[in-house]
């Protein structure tokens, strides 16, 4: 365990030294790394870590264009506290969770990964849409919209956002954290639950929720739908 927290705070670092994540960033990067690292071992940090990795290569993905149309994440695409704090509290919470309930440890693990493959999925399809500036709609009307307007979604971008869920649940398969019959089920979760978050937009623009509590709302429905299926098809969570 200690030379996987080692790694932890070594990424930690690199991270904050490469800009994909502020100081502060890195320290709430660090604490959700180490949670995932102490209750799920190699599994959930290799996950984990994928995760953090689609999430920084998309960002720089037509950094250029984005820049140019004033639609590119704040600080150079460097992630602050918040942000992270949204997209990896509610998996941090499912994990820490497997462990005081071990009975429900099949339904938690699929929770944690469902989770990620939220977080991965509205990540990957709102900065692949940015970058492509293919025809963007907002939910719920449908109605067209600039690229990187909130709730809105694009056929490139929901493609990608749907392959970066298969992705993660695909490596949570291979690595033992949910059976291989749930790799689909699961990811759906997750992409609908991206999908779901462009229906909250409206909360946002009233200012009712800011983007990061959007994201919050949405990453902890996508573990709960996870988790959903993981108690059904373990009769009551036991597994």
């Amino acid at each position: 365990m200690l030379p996987l927290l080692a790694l932890n705070g070594v990424l930690a670092f690199l991270g904050f030294r490469l800009r994909t994540v502020t100081g502060a960033g890195a320290l709430a990067g660090f604490a959700v790394g180490a949670a995932v690292a102490l209750s799920l071992g190699w599994p959930g940090y290799v996950v984990l870590l994928l995760y953090f990795a689609l999430g920084a290569l998309v960002t720089r993905l037509g950094w250029a264009r984005k820049r140019a149309l004033g639609i590119a994440e704040a600080r150079g695409g460097a992630r602050g506290p918040l942000q992270v704090a949204a997209n990896g509290g509610p998996p941090v919470l499912f994990c820490v969770l497997a462990g005081f309930f071990p009975v429900s440890w099949g339904a938690l693990a699929a929770a944690f990964v469902g989770s990620l493959a939220t977080a991965a999925a509205d990540t990957v399809s709102s900065e692949v849409g940015k970058s492509l500036g293919s025809t963007v709609r907002r939910l719920p009307g449908l109605a067209r919209a600039p690229a990187g307007t909130p709730g809105g979604i694009s056929l490139a971008g929901s493609a990608a956002g749907l392959l970066a869920s298969l992705v993660i649940c695909g490596v949570a398969a291979g690595g033992g954290l949910i059976p291989p019959a749930w790799f689909l089920p699961v990811a759906a979760a997750g992409f609908l639950a991206a999908l779901f978050e462009g229906l909250l937009s409206p909360l946002e623009t009233r200012g009712t929720l800011d983007n990061d509590g959007v994201n919050a709302v949405s990453v902890l429905a996508g573990g709960l739908l996870a988790f959903g299926w993981g108690w059904m098809a373990t009769g009551g969570g036991a597994g």
